[in-house]
């Protein structure tokens, strides 16, 4: 499916929102950077869904700022968000499903987090986990030797 581009003085607008966030959140602005990062989502044209690589980029970055900032709540309310944006016919997108299991494993959400890492290893076995920190393949590891 074709989604059009964002009009180049937004995307650069939203760019540097972005890149203004991530400063500020590296300095340890938090409030300041989530201010940027929701400001940028917000400068998106409805449908939000409805544009190429702004929703799902946007969408992600936010439940990684939300979850690496231990804002547990928050990341999980938008991890609906991130599934729509890649995936707005419903389906189930690898990825996507690898964060969520990372937020519900962060947020100390254990049960719900191997459910989903269970029914990725079962499909892909080790890859979803290539990339990321070891503790979430441990953990797996852990409980599913722990179940057999």
């Amino acid at each position: 499916m074709f989604r059009p581009r964002l009009p180049k003085d937004l995307s650069e607008k939203i760019d540097a929102l972005c890149a203004k966030g991530r400063k500020a959140w590296l300095q340890g602005r938090l409030e300041e950077a989530e201010q940027c990062v929701l400001t940028a989502w917000n400068e998106l044209p409805e449908p939000k869904m409805g544009h190429d690589y702004y929703p799902e980029v946007l969408s992600r970055g936010i439940v990684t700022f939300y979850q690496e900032t231990k804002q547990f709540p928050k990341a999980i309310k938008w991890l609906d968000t991130l599934e729509k944006a890649y995936d707005p016919d419903g389906a189930k997108n690898a990825s996507v499903l690898f964060k969520r299991a990372t937020v519900y494993f962060d947020a100390g959400r254990l049960d719900e987090a191997f459910s989903i890492f269970d029914g990725l290893y079962k499909t892909f076995k080790t890859r979803p986990f290539q990339g990321s920190d070891k503790r979430y393949l441990d953990f797996y590891k852990k409980r599913i030797n722990s179940i057999k």
